[in-house]
């Protein structure tokens, strides 16, 4: 076998240390554990089924509340870490960012305020915060998330919250 062969099927199926592929983000669901997943930028993370997700990171290794159903996700250099997870009844729908380095919680109570100033322009939609989701969809760059808001209230108006936005992390 040529010597270039081996490492490109290596890479193909996923075996080896350079060619295994990483998850840009996993689904956590209770009762099903995560032994250790890898994900972007050099971030693993391990769910134990229940409550517990742990991230480790090439700097150090937190911990979050899981909050079931939720995903997990790191952006492509491992700097944050999103964490979209739902209120029990998967309808609604919450979203948390973290540095990496420090396990920190990143503030969006901004893109929140944008969001709420968003739905006060829209004649007729009068809404709270709880009654929006916020899901992840993807990350544009390491630093701006695509987050799609939907309308939870089903209030005569505020269908226009259902709309892609771009947040800067």
């Amino acid at each position: 076998m040529p010597p270039l062969i081996l490492p490109l099927l290596l890479a193909l199926s996923g075996d080896g240390q350079h060619g295994a592929r990483q998850a840009s983000q996993i689904d956590l669901v209770d009762g099903e554990p995560i032994k250790l997943k890898r994900l972007r930028g050099g971030v693993e993370a391990s769910f134990d089924g229940k409550t517990r997700v742990l991230i480790a990171t090439p700097r150090g290794t937190f911990q979050i509340s899981a909050k079931t159903p939720s995903l997990i996700g790191a952006s492509s250099d491992g700097s944050r870490i999103v964490h979209n997870y739902g209120d029990g009844s998967g309808q609604v729908y919450s979203i948390a960012f973290y540095q990496s380095r420090s396990g920190n919680l990143i503030d969006i109570r901004k893109f929140y305020g944008k969001v709420m100033r968003y739905s006060k322009s829209i004649p007729g939609c009068r809404i709270r915060l709880e009654e929006i989701s916020f899901l992840f969809t993807r990350w544009r760059s390491n630093s701006v998330a695509l987050i799609r808001t939907e309308d939870m209230s089903r209030r005569a108006g505020c269908s226009k919250l259902n709309r892609l936005w771009d947040v800067s992390i």
